[in-house]
């Protein structure tokens, strides 16, 4: 007798009901909806109104271009280190008056740090790769392949907001490369008087970058601050067996604030 024919046997002994066996139990990997950061994010914010939105880490531009249109009275603001890619990016909104493109580091301090610029962009960061950053990032395309180092201007959250008058950040995207808690600790003032509403933030659950922080330490660092996971978006597995998350996108809100 199976193990569900003993269950099934047992629980009719104790009710007349008729008992079957679950449907359809695990959804096929195929059948699982993927859920979409922008339409969730705009979800979570649909009774507010979106006025300052902040681009940390914005390369080049995807973040922004999906909030321009989403959110079209709302102020940008892209902070990117590379001068090279802050190029591209002042070329591609050249037309959108409303986004400010900052070409410096967003950091723990105000200052001057060296920048690793590698071998594709998107991967660069105020971080070295780790040694063994071959195992997870794709190798044959050398993405993390440190070409050259520069000094960037840094700045901190706090201080740029104070500077600029700002009170509030309704969504704070952090994409830098395993700089995430310096971004944190230096957003530590808005932060405690609970200033951003939505913060999105990658999170690296394997060795990428020496130094980086991983994804339990940003979890608990903002859950020292009163923020939740609300989901993860975007994950990346590992090429090889396809179940080793890499990292993601994490979607926080504070937990004090009711969303239906």
């Amino acid at each position: 007798m199976s193990l569900w024919d003993k269950l099934c046997s047992s629980q009719n002994k104790q009710s007349s009901s008729a008992i079957s066996p679950p449907q359809n139990p695990i959804t096929p990997p195929s059948q699982i909806h993927v859920r979409d950061i922008f339409t969730d994010t705009a979800f979570l914010l649909k009774d507010q109104q979106v006025q300052t939105i902040f681009d940390v880490g914005a390369n080049r531009g995807d973040f922004t271009n999906e909030y321009v249109h989403s959110f079209p009275d709302a102020k940008i603001h892209c902070f990117e280190p590379n001068p090279a890619t802050v190029d591209a990016l002042k070329n591609r909104f050249k037309e959108y008056p409303q986004v400010t493109i900052n070409n410096v580091a967003v950091s723990n301090i105000e200052g001057v740090a060296d920048f690793c610029c590698n071998n594709e962009s998107p991967t660069d960061s105020l971080l070295q790769p780790a040694p063994q950053w071959r195992e997870w990032v794709d190798g044959k395309r050398d993405s993390l392949l440190l070409t050259s180092r520069i000094q960037v201007k840094t700045v901190t959250l706090d201080k740029y907001c104070q500077d600029q008058s700002i009170e509030d950040i309704d969504i704070l995207k952090i994409d830098t490369q395993g700089a995430e808690l310096l971004v944190l600790e230096g957003a530590s003032g808005l932060l405690q008087k609970m200033a951003i509403r939505v913060i999105i933030a990658e999170l690296v659950f394997v060795p990428v970058y020496n130094g980086q922080p991983y994804f339990y330490e940003v979890c608990t660092r903002l859950a020292d601050y009163g923020y939740c996971l609300v989901n993860l978006y975007d994950c990346r597995y590992d090429d090889d067996s396809a179940l080793q998350l890499k990292w993601a996108d994490g979607v926080f809100i504070n937990r004090n604030w009711k969303f239906k």
